[in-house]
């Protein structure tokens, strides 16, 4: 038992996330009509770690009322992070704070979507360590 004089303190857990990997074909790809080369063949798309509040259910729900009403307002599904590489062929992180309905309309309209697990690690360590 701890004496009056010492107080004990506990670090408050943190929030779980659920991890995602997104993929999509490489837009190289899709620009040259060769986007066949990378359908369904992971190692040749474009990555990304989304990392969200929502469980696999909720997101699947999410992403299903996207398709079907494109004008669907919704929160966003989480933050986004992802490798792009300069013009001068140097690869840097790209994080989107708030991945929602504009990025999946732009170069995320087609992708897939692979469950991998949850973390507690903060969203501001996995920006800063990428």
């Amino acid at each position: 038992m701890a004496s009056p004089q010492r107080k004990l303190f506990h670090k408050p857990k943190r929030k779980k996330r659920n991890v995602y990997i997104l993929s999509r074909p490489l837009s190289a790809a899709s620009h040259l009509n060769l986007s066949f080369l990378s359908d369904g063949k992971l190692p040749l798309c474009h990555w990304g770690v989304l990392v969200s509040d929502y469980d696999r259910i909720e997101l699947q729900r999410h992403l299903q009322s996207l398709r079907e009403d494109p004008n669907h307002r919704r929160s966003s599904l989480g933050t986004l992070i992802e490798l792009r590489r300069t013009e001068t062929n140097v690869n840097t992180i790209n994080v989107i704070k708030e991945f929602g309905e504009i990025e999946m309309s732009d170069e995320w309209h087609v992708m897939g979507v692979k469950y991998i697990g949850t973390t507690s690690y903060p969203i501001r360590g996995l920006r800063t360590r990428g």
